[in-house]
């Protein structure tokens, strides 16, 4: 009877690995709900064990997401002087996500948020990502020489388990420059520089 009692909760186990699609399931809290036993008319000595397992609801939820490695983007940009900041800049991040076997999630954090950790882990938890990345970069005019321009930036970047809060990794650039003929253009050189150092490291996570 111990035996079919274990090959049975073996067997449910093996259920709710498919049902999220295979892989390390690590869903706490699981119980046996209910079990039953009959004899087989067959034979006496043989009987049949099932039992009824149950997982909390919550707990399903957090190993659901966990398996779909979804990330919330949310990436915030400001230079001097303004207006050097690429829209584009998500979307790379998010393809080096990619590269990192992360799925982004279809929605982005809004810029305000994310340097407000509050905010972004409700927001994480509604669009059941299992992480967030939080991008910040910042860049600033220097100084000029013999008609060249240069400029500064600063980026980075942390992802966060959206459901302990615990940071898993982080990177800072620390000074990257950039120089051009054109003042406002230096600016965006160093930004683009910057962001060459942070997709490349993000593409490198787990």
């Amino acid at each position: 009877m111990a035996a079919a009692r274990t090959c049975a909760i073996e067997d449910a186990k093996r259920q709710v690995k498919e049902q999220l699609g295979g892989g390390d399931i690590q869903i706490k809290g699981s119980y046996i709900k209910d079990e039953h036993a009959e004899r087989r008319q067959a034979s006496a000595l043989v009987r049949d064990h099932w039992v009824l397992v149950a997982y909390p609801r919550k707990e399903f939820k957090k190993e659901e997401t966990r398996i779909a490695n979804r990330v919330l983007l949310g990436l915030a940009c400001s230079s001097t002087p303004d207006g050097n900041c690429d829209s584009h800049y998500p979307e790379k991040v998010e393809a080096a996500m990619t590269s990192a076997q992360m799925t982004p999630a279809p929605q982005r954090l809004p810029n305000a948020m994310v340097k407000k950790l509050e905010p972004a882990l409700a927001a994480a938890a509604k669009q059941r990502a299992a992480r967030l990345m939080l991008v910040t970069l910042d860049a600033k005019f220097l100084s000029s020489s013999d008609g060249e321009f240069y400029a500064e930036a600063r980026c980075g970047f942390r992802l966060i388990d959206a459901v302990s809060g615990k940071v898993q990794s982080t990177f800072e650039s620390g000074s990257v420059k950039g120089g051009h003929i054109a003042k406002g253009k230096s600016v965006r050189r160093a930004l683009d520089n910057c962001m060459k150092k942070l997709t490349a490291k993000t593409s490198t996570l787990q």
